[in-house]
């Protein structure tokens, strides 16, 4: 795992500006923000999708994980920070799936809401769907909101955010015709054999 920049937390350059410095990387996809207090043995990390979403935390002395983590970790004031780039390591001691925006919490260090709610309504109010986050589902969140004024998220029930079983039951039907023909041809090729076989 490579260090890209680390530095000091000081109640000068807080961690405003260190999430500041991690929505505005372009060539770390996905980043993890270690961070260590000197008012405490508080420390531990904060996993970063690209463009700022934070995916989820764990603090290393409790192993307390997702948002609590988060929130006890963007409290510290003074301490140590790295900007780590984990490359294709996945890190899923970390990962739950969060999706927050870390541009909107910037304003709100160093006392974040205790509930995550309000941080993840406010997120998916202006989120395209999959913007920048392959694989990234919304219903994962499992927050109920009301999309009527919404024009950038389709609806939950919309065709566009269902699976679609009717292209799988055709792909089905074809994988099994393929194996029965498959198996004909070969019936047919060594029928003489197979008669044979039964034969002795």
């Amino acid at each position: 795992m490579d260090t890209v920049i680390e530095g000091k937390i000081t109640p000068e350059e807080g961690l405003g500006d260190v999430l500041q410095t991690i929505i505005d990387l372009k060539d770390v996809p996905k980043a993890i923000l270690r961070i260590t207090s000197e008012e405490s043995d508080l420390q531990g990390r904060i996993a970063f999708a690209q463009g700022g979403y934070i995916l989820g935390g764990k603090v290393n002395n409790t192993d307390e994980t997702g948002y609590p983590a988060v929130r006890k970790l963007l409290a510290i004031r003074t301490g140590n920070y790295a900007i780590l780039d984990p490359g294709r390591q996945y890190m899923s001691d970390i990962n739950q799936t969060l999706w927050i925006n870390a541009a909107r919490i910037i304003d709100l260090l160093p006392q974040l809401p205790e509930s995550p709610e309000v941080l993840l309504e406010a997120n998916m109010d202006t989120l395209h769907p999959n913007a920048g986050k392959p694989g990234f589902d919304p219903l994962d969140l499992k927050i109920s909101h009301d999309h009527s004024d919404s024009k950038a998220v389709a609806a939950t029930s919309s065709k566009a955010r269902q699976f679609d079983l009717g292209n799988w039951r055709a792909l089905r039907m074809i994988f099994m015709l393929v194996i029965v023909l498959v198996l004909a041809g070969g019936i047919v090729k060594y029928w003489d054999q197979i008669i044979a076989m039964f034969q002795h």
